[in-house]
Parts: structure tokens; C-alpha cells; sequence
């Protein structure tokens, strides 16, 4: 049931910058509060972990950026990127 859930946060959800037409994945996005502030702002980490490929995983991936805006829009991409580049080498 959570890797249906954790499809669904690819294909539908917060995650959607993951999704890849070469391998499907799964994941979660996520944003976390630092208790810091510069200039001003409250600075966030923010991170998607995830694993591919969906049906049968072999590899799975944490992305972090510190100093981040969201899970979704900083470290989704990255983790399509890493997905579909070693989808595409094997």
C-alpha cells in the first residue's frame, strides 16, 4: 500500500518534477524548517527521496539542498535526472 502512495506523490502529487517517461519511480518530497534565518528569511532544507525502478527497485536516491525552497521544485529534478541517466547507462 505506501509504494502505491509513494507512486501517486510522483505521478500526482508534490513530486510530479521526478516523474520520467524513460523509468517510473516512487517517492516523497519533503521541506524542513532549519530554525535559522538570514537576512531576514527563514532558511528551509529541503529534499526527495525516492527509488526506481517502481515495480522492481534497485536503486533508491536521497536529494538534499540546504538553503532550499521546496522538495518539489529543488531536488525532484535532480532526482530525475540521476534516475534516467542510470536507466539509460544500464
Amino acid at each position: 500500500m505506501l509504494e502505491k502512495y509513494l507512486r501517486s506523490v510522483v505521478t500526482r502529487g508534490s513530486g510530479k518534477r521526478a516523474d520520467s517517461e524513460i523509468v517510473a519511480s516512487a517517492g516523497k518530497t519533503a521541506t524542513a524548517q532549519t530554525g535559522k534565518t538570514e537576512n531576514g528569511k527563514e532558511i528551509y532544507n529541503s529534499w526527495f527521496a525516492g527509488y526506481f525502478p517502481q515495480e522492481n527497485p534497485e536503486y533508491a536516491a536521497v536529494i538534499l539542498k540546504e538553503k532550499g525552497e521546496g522538495g518539489s521544485s529543488d531536488c525532484a529534478p535532480v532526482f530525475r535526472m540521476i534516475a534516467e541517466t542510470v536507466c539509460l547507462l544500464n
